[in-house]
């Protein structure tokens, strides 16, 4: 093996060797929130699901309750979604297992600008979705997606219905809430 084989082979274990200590991890949750970032969720909209998640995550009854459980942490990662084929990892898997890491994982949620988005493609969404938990960094005991959104899919490139079956059969139980509009 020639010099530059070994500084490959040595730079890519180098690179690999966080990702493998972190996948020894073990958390009681992989949850991945998925939010609605298409054109028809307005500011007020958006701002409630970002805020109403980051006042969750670091409510002392929640922290309380990730810390009673059996591993005593969970990991959380948050996606936003619209546009067919472009959901968007916005804030990478975190583990939470106290009020600090809580916060933190709230500040950098909260300091995210808005991804760009379009339509509604849910299926997308929840591909992603699966795709974070299948590579999640952590052995969780539970996988799971929290999806809002306020309208149906309209344009994925995945169905929804059928993303959703994917993710049953993983394991993976999928929550939503919808968004509704006084328009409709």
């Amino acid at each position: 093996m020639g010099w530059i084989a070994r500084r490959v082979v040595i730079g890519v274990a180098v690179f690999l060797f966080p990702i493998v200590a972190a996948a020894q991890t073990p958390v009681d949750v992989a949850l991945v929130l998925a939010v609605d970032a298409s054109g028809s969720i307005d500011e007020a909209e958006f701002a409630l699901q970002k805020e109403g998640i980051a006042l969750a995550v670091t409510d002392p009854v929640i922290v309380s309750a990730v810390r009673a459980g059996a591993r005593r942490r969970i990991a959380i990662a948050y996606v936003e979604w619209g546009a067919p084929g472009a959901p968007r990892l916005v804030v990478d898997w975190t583990i939470i297992a106290d009020k600090a890491s809580a916060e933190s994982f709230a500040a950098a949620l909260l300091a995210a600008p808005r991804s760009a988005q379009s339509y509604n493609a849910i299926g997308d969404a929840i591909v992603l979705a699966v795709n974070l938990i299948e590579t999640c960094p952590c052995k969780p005991m539970r996988s799971v997606i929290d999806i809002s959104g306020d309208n149906r899919d309209l344009r994925s490139l995945i169905p929804a219905p059928l993303a959703r079956d994917v993710a049953v059969k993983a394991g993976i139980t999928i929550n939503a809430l919808a968004i509704l509009q006084d328009d409709r």
